[in-house]
């Protein structure tokens, strides 16, 4: 089955047996992570430019991608991938946007955090996408650490946790950019919480 294929929480349940569950303020207690000075600057010119354009290909160069670089300078062990394909053995697709080892230099080892697009500002079905891609990285790396995601339209941003190969959990928080410590301090603490070697 491809990612596009679960456009809610029911076929997730019925197709891969995932159940997702919803809290709020799941991660508002993350340690922050201080923004750089070029984060903030590029982000402030990003949503006049986002804004100005009014597509999801401008939100994503000029609001996601900053945010995800910032978050690969930060921690030398990781690597965002951006269109690449995320197979297992029985889900494809392509997220937007995945973060994984570094240590695979371009290929796929470890994936730890798919990102993905709120299409139209469709924050359930991204969030069904995603927990199809995060089912999808559990099954490639073949242990019982949780898997990340994070669902985002460029200015808002929601996080969710694949607990396990059945347990999934929406935090029904949304952050939004001037929350920027909390996102990229929740991106910060899922991509470290498991050893990458």
């Amino acid at each position: 089955m491809t990612y596009s294929d679960f456009a809610t929480f029911d076929d997730l349940r019925a197709n891969l047996g995932v159940i997702v569950t919803a809290a709020y303020g799941t991660y508002a207690t993350a340690p922050p992570s201080a923004p750089s000075a070029w984060l903030i600057e590029t982000l402030e010119r990003g949503r006049l430019k986002a804004t100005r354009s009014n597509t999801e290909k401008a939100r994503s160069e000029w609001l996601i991608t900053p945010v995800l670089t910032e978050l690969e300078d930060s921690l030398p062990q990781i690597a965002v991938f951006s269109g690449r394909p995320l197979r297992s053995s029985d889900l494809s697709g392509v997220p937007d946007f995945l973060v994984a080892s570094a240590h695979g230099g371009k290929a796929i080892e470890h994936p730890t955090l798919p990102v993905v697009e709120a299409k139209r500002d469709d924050f359930e079905y991204g969030a069904a996408q995603c927990i199809a891609a995060m089912r999808a990285a559990h099954n490639i790396n073949a242990d019982d650490a949780p898997v990340g995601g994070a669902i985002t339209n460029g200015t808002s941003w929601q996080f969710l946790d694949l607990v396990d190969a059945t347990t999934a959990t929406l935090d029904e928080q949304i952050y939004t950019l001037e929350d920027m410590p909390i996102i990229l301090g929740v991106l910060r603490y899922f991509c470290t919480r498991r050893a990458i070697a």
